[in-house]
């Protein structure tokens, strides 16, 4: 298998792990217990992939330290329930990995939780480097947490591709100078990523494996 780019880094929740329900039923949960009603939810799968600072912060900023209490104590207890696989995307990992490329996350998710996570999936082995919420001063879209990662792996951009399902994810890449492909297996809307013209648009695993592991 050749690969096309040495470095391959992932965004988190909703393009390595499918988080999505426990993220926006953790919202609701948080949103209906301490402000009294729920959200949009078309509204809140827009907050997936900022920090919670920023989403919840922005949701209701005089009660945001309850908000983010009580969606961590939701999360807690139901993340090992909701959280699962996406089709193909553990075994692309690997074969890249065999393959020789050096794998990373950049998340806004915090360490604590996306390491848990990697656990439950098995993949934390292969995903050795983590960039996550509070681990740089400016989270995505800001480039700085892109760079952290290729710091962290010793490679420059041009080297790099970056894999999200987010327009956070894709401005980030792009302001780092690093390429830029979107799936649209996660929270992000196609309409949204095509208006970032990323490199590639895929809809699942096999069609993110031609453009990695080209044949």
């Amino acid at each position: 298998m050749a690969l096309r780019w040495p470095i391959v880094l992932f965004d988190f929740d909703g393009t390595v792990a499918d988080t999505i329900e426990v993220i926006v039923t953790g919202y609701q949960h948080a949103l209906r217990t301490v402000v009294g009603r729920e959200w949009d939810e078309t509204e809140v799968r827009g907050w997936i992939g900022t920090t919670l600072d920023e989403s919840l912060g922005q949701a209701a900023p005089e009660q945001a330290e309850r908000l983010i209490a009580e969606y961590h104590a939701w999360s807690r207890q139901n993340t090992d329930r909701l959280v699962r696989n996406y089709p193909g995307v553990p075994s692309l990992i690997w074969d890249l990995v065999a393959a020789g490329a050096r794998c990373g996350i950049v998340t806004s998710r915090r360490r604590v939780s996306t390491d848990h996570i990697l656990a439950l999936l098995g993949l934390e082995r292969l995903l050795p480097v983590l960039v996550a919420d509070g681990d740089v001063e400016r989270a995505k879209p800001d480039p700085e947490p892109v760079l952290a990662a290729l710091e962290a792996l010793g490679a420059e951009p041009e080297q790099a591709v970056f894999v999200g399902d987010t327009n956070f994810d894709l401005r980030a890449a792009q302001a780092a100078g690093v390429a830029a492909i979107g799936v649209t297996w996660g929270s992000g809307s196609v309409p949204s990523l095509a208006a970032h013209q990323p490199l590639a648009l895929v809809p699942d695993a096999d069609q993110l494996r031609h453009w990695l592991l080209p044949e």
